[in-house]
């Protein structure tokens, strides 16, 4: 008998395996056997049978046997790989050990990787959790950084680092420390979101939730707040509103379904930038009619006319914050303590800045009850009209100098729902998969 065969004697799951083996893959290869040492065939013996097959020690759920298992596994294929290739009866055993082993490396690698991807994701949970404490959200910024260069399409973790970069500057301080992050996180978001990119816990953020029992649409609500985050932050440190915050929150409420649509100081700021564009007109006219000798000419009449057209969108403007105001006075679904507050809101907003526009507009004195209010509901019949469009000059009937109203206080946002009301069971990134959950 060969040496080879008395390598194989051992075990009858050897000659089983051989035989499929053979039959399988060895068909029409020529038959090279060598004859191995007395001490080489002791050594496979001794890593095969004796430690690799050894009370199936390559399969135990004891990961310091298998692990063991598969070192004597990774020395046979180091010592023999090469030398029995041309032997189909020992390639036999190296091809079975080179499946296990490298299968092994595999699931080891993959755990790894898991480990570390979890460690980044439990250290920006731990971070949140802990700055409501501590309130080290530069940690938190930090950590969620860490997340998105794992992922760089996770929209759940940039609308949280929006959110949490927003929520900061609504502090008493505020505190602006975050503000460029936070810009870029909510235009990152907004891209992503319209690119198609979909939230992986499907509510659309983690630590604040945009998806909630009060508003399902979270794609919308999302993109609302995030043009609105932009604007109100674009606005720090301003004295009055410039047109970029315009934009961003003539964009914001175009979103319907989103929470931001329901604002009334969205509007009032954009009424608030009209009556500023009114301001600069009613200047140049001024100048103009002093340089004439206090008279009017066709191109001072021409700019008043201008300053009409531009009443009609600040009526526009404020006339939807007054109502918006006035539907939130009236919400049963609303705190008494919110009623109220936009109730006498509302009741301002009407008495004061919307009927001095009015009076200008339509050159009145006096205002009948109900003239102004039924007049903000046929204009408010249209949609609201793009603060991009050119003004609509109105041909006066008396040029007089006009006396508009000082735009009022602008408004306190509404922080966005955050981590108390969000569903008990979403998706979180902190136990995050190879793939998140909704992702391809």
């Amino acid at each position: 008998m060969k040496t080879t065969l008395k390598f194989f004697v051992p075990t009858l799951l050897t000659f089983a395996f051989l035989i499929a083996f053979m039959t399988s893959t060895a068909t029409g290869v020529q038959a090279q056997t060598t004859e191995d040492s007395a001490e080489v065939i002791a050594d496979k013996n001794r890593l095969y049978e004796g430690c690799f097959l050894k009370d199936k020690a390559y399969n135990s759920a004891d990961a310091a046997i298998k692990k063991a298992a598969m070192e004597c596994g990774r020395d046979y294929l180091k010592k023999y790989e090469e030398k029995d290739k041309n032997d189909p009866d020992k390639a036999a055993i190296t091809t079975y050990l080179r499946k296990k082993v490298d299968f092994y490396d595999k699931q080891i690698a993959a755990d790894k990787e898991a480990a570390r991807t979890k460690a980044i994701y439990d250290r920006y949970d731990n971070a949140y959790k802990a700055a409501k404490v501590s309130k080290n959200w530069t940690e938190v910024i930090a950590a969620g950084k860490a997340v998105l260069a794992e992922d760089a399409d996770d929209i759940d973790t940039i609308i949280d680092l929006a959110s949490i970069g927003f929520e900061r500057t609504l502090e008493t301080p505020p505190n602006y420390t975050y503000n460029a992050d936070t810009v870029s996180y909510a235009k990152s978001a907004i891209s992503k979101i319209e690119a198609g990119k979909e939230s992986g816990t499907k509510f659309y953020g983690v630590y604040f939730v945009y998806k909630t029992k009060l508003n399902a649409d979270g794609k919308n609500n999302t993109l609302g707040w995030m043009n609105y985050i932009i604007g109100f932050i674009n606005n720090v440190g301003k004295t009055s509103v410039d047109k970029a915050t315009v934009d961003s929150y003539y964009k914001a409420q175009q979103y319907k379904t989103s929470d931001i649509a329901k604002f009334p100081n969205v509007y009032q700021a954009v009424g608030s930038w009209y009556l500023a564009e009114f301001t600069k007109k009613d200047n140049e006219r001024v100048a103009k009619i002093k340089a004439a000798g206090e008279k009017e000419t066709d191109e001072t009449k021409a700019i008043f006319a201008l300053q009409k057209g531009i009443a009609d969108r600040a009526l526009e403007a404020y006339g939807r914050s007054y109502k918006v105001a006035k539907d939130v006075s009236t919400d049963t679904t609303a705190t008494a303590a919110q009623r109220d507050a936009k109730g006498k809101f509302a009741a301002s907003l009407m008495k004061t800045t919307i009927t001095q526009i009015y009076q200008f507009r339509f050159d009145k004195k006096t205002v009948a009850a109900n003239e102004v209010e039924t007049y903000i509901t046929k204009v408010l019949a249209s949609p609201f009209t793009d603060p991009n469009a050119a003004f609509v000059p109105v041909a006066p009937v008396v040029p007089v100098t006009p006396t508009m109203p000082v735009k009022p206080e602008m408004t306190m946002p509404t922080k966005p729902v955050t981590t108390p009301t969000k569903p008990a069971t979403p998706a979180k990134p902190v136990t995050k998969p190879a793939k998140k959950p909704g992702k391809k």
